[in-house]
């Protein structure tokens, strides 16, 4: 593994009007870069040009007055992009997911929800979708659409979440396995051969308040959590084990009240990203001074492999990591997006 810093090479606003940028998103063939922002617009960057010319080649309305979330590519077509997004307050309360084609600009597919679609995902052969919904009423709803029949919902599951659910996401090779997280704490895993609600749910975990969870491993076996206090703990799914629990992973600067503290600072987790080739998990952690710390997750401890620093003036919510080619783009609440290589 390459240990030389990375350098911020560039640092340039998604748009020009304030606004949060959500998610980053690189396309099945690696040409392109999409980033979501909260003002439902997709600005979709060519990546051979990113550190030198960070200009949109597109700029994609997703809609109007509504609050754009997750993003992801079509696992087969690059120029196709799903994304995911809700009412805005006073536009009802319903949400939708959309697949848009990039050389029309056109919605392809429309996938509706009744209450205010929080996240999704696709599985790894394109043929399943999931939307989670926050909680409206008594319930929270994961939604199922074939993509190849998307005209009306295959099953709604309305029983296993009773609150927002925060992430979906489905596993990278097995097309009908799937986690959700939510702020009541549980993380399910779903075998999605069927689609009764009682047999699909296979198992349930409770921890804290989920944030952010993904499967990662040699055979994608294991499930991270990272949750809203800033735990961080590593699981088997599959057999309800914990493999490891790092507690709150924040470290404090070093001051007069804490002069031992490390050379870095962590109040709050990004996001993680798992290599294959070193089988290794790495998850990003930003700071009060939004510097960001690149960490190697071990059994233990979190141990600093990489620091970028400058790049935003805000919190980062999003990051993407071309290992092979050795670039980070990083993206915030200060509405840029920042290149390291």
């Amino acid at each position: 593994m390459d240990l030389s810093p990375f350098t911020l090479r560039c640092r340039t606003p998604v748009l020009p009007s304030p606004t949060y940028t959500v998610d980053l998103q690189c396309a099945c063939d690696g040409s392109i870069l999409a980033a979501a922002t909260t003002d439902a617009v997709v600005a979709v960057y060519d990546i051979s040009r990113l550190s030198s010319t960070p200009t949109p080649s597109q700029l994609l309305n997703t809609t109007e007055g509504g609050i754009t979330g997750e993003i992801s590519f079509h696992k087969i077509n690059p120029m196709l992009l799903w994304n995911v997004e809700k009412a805005a307050e006073g536009r009802g309360r319903g949400g939708q997911v959309g697949l848009w084609d990039l050389r029309s600009g056109q919605l392809a597919i429309r996938l509706q929800t009744q209450k205010p679609a929080s996240t999704f995902s696709v599985n790894c052969d394109e043929s399943l979708v999931a939307v989670g919904t926050e909680l409206a009423g008594e319930d929270a709803d994961l939604t199922f659409w074939d993509a190849r029949t998307p005209s009306a919902p295959a099953a709604t599951f309305s029983e296993c979440h009773s609150d927002d659910i925060t992430q979906v996401r489905f596993h990278p090779t097995n097309p009908k396995r799937m986690i959700s997280g939510g702020t009541d704490g549980l993380l399910c895993l779903y075998d999605m051969s069927t689609f009764d609600e009682d047999d699909a749910l296979d198992k349930v975990i409770k921890d804290t308040s989920v944030n952010r969870c993904g499967f990662f491993g040699p055979s994608n076996e294991f499930v991270y959590l990272c949750t809203h206090i800033e735990t961080f703990s590593l699981w088997r799914p599959d057999e309800s084990e914990k493999l490891s629990s790092l507690g709150d992973v924040r470290v404090p600067r070093p001051d007069d009240e804490n002069p031992v503290a490390r050379e870095y600072e962590i109040t709050y987790m990004v996001d993680c990203k798992y290599s294959d080739e070193l089988q290794r998990l790495f998850v990003f952690c930003g700071s009060s001074t939004d510097n960001l710390s690149v960490m190697n997750v071990g059994l233990e401890e979190l141990s600093l492999v990489y620091t970028l620093n400058g790049g935003h003036n805000a919190v980062v919510r999003t990051t993407y990591w071309d290992m092979k080619k050795r670039f980070i783009v990083t993206g915030g609440e200060d509405g840029a997006i920042s290149v390291w290589a």
